[in-house]
């Protein structure tokens, strides 16, 4: 079973909203919304509820540009940005430590974690301090490997597992920059 990082991007208010009732957020990731009361009736009666649009303000789930997953590349960006297996100074170690906790709401690997606009700013101008040569004199595989940053594999494949953690962080920079334009917020889980 593979362990993946996400990053959704949204507003400040939900984020707030969330933290007020953080049950919601397993809904929040997967879209499905929460429980329909007129659901349950319906099923209790023994009636079938119509299929047709759903009413205005209904749940609905991100779109294609609202959210990426890093993949198993996660825990390489972490050390590439911190030296460090679990540890670090921030902003640069916001994939692993900061943000706020959503709750106890276990969403795959431990609760989800929010960033406000703020912070999204802050981690952006850190990631675009990063250059290329600064990932490549960081990389070093036989110590992540030591240090058992998952996925451990770096010393086996060498130059292909830089070349996927470049373009994850760079993936990973370009969708933090965008949310900073749009003046949002980021939640960010492992599944």
């Amino acid at each position: 079973m593979s362990m993946i990082l996400s990053l959704r991007r949204v507003s400040d208010k939900k984020i707030e909203s969330l933290l007020v009732t953080p049950g919601d957020i397993v809904w929040f990731l997967t879209g499905a919304g929460p429980p329909d009361e007129s659901d349950f009736l319906a099923k209790l009666l023994g009636e079938e509820k119509p299929d047709g649009p759903q009413a205005p303000g209904a749940w609905v789930g991100p779109s294609g540009d609202e959210e990426i997953d890093l993949d198993k590349a996660w825990h390489g960006i972490h050390y590439l940005l911190t030296g460090t297996a679990w540890e670090g100074n921030g902003p640069e170690n916001f994939i692993i430590l900061g943000g706020r906790e959503i709750g106890n709401v276990d969403v795959g690997y431990g609760p989800a974690r929010a960033f406000s606009s703020g912070e999204v700013t802050q981690i952006s101008s850190a990631l675009h301090t990063v250059s290329d040569a600064d990932l490549r004199k960081r990389y070093a595989p036989e110590k992540m490997d030591a240090l058992e940053i998952y996925p451990v594999m770096y010393r086996e494949e060498g130059e292909s597992a830089f070349d996927d953690l470049r373009r994850h962080f760079h993936m990973l920079r370009a969708f933090i920059a965008s949310t900073e334009k749009k003046d949002e917020g980021l939640i960010l889980y492992l599944t």
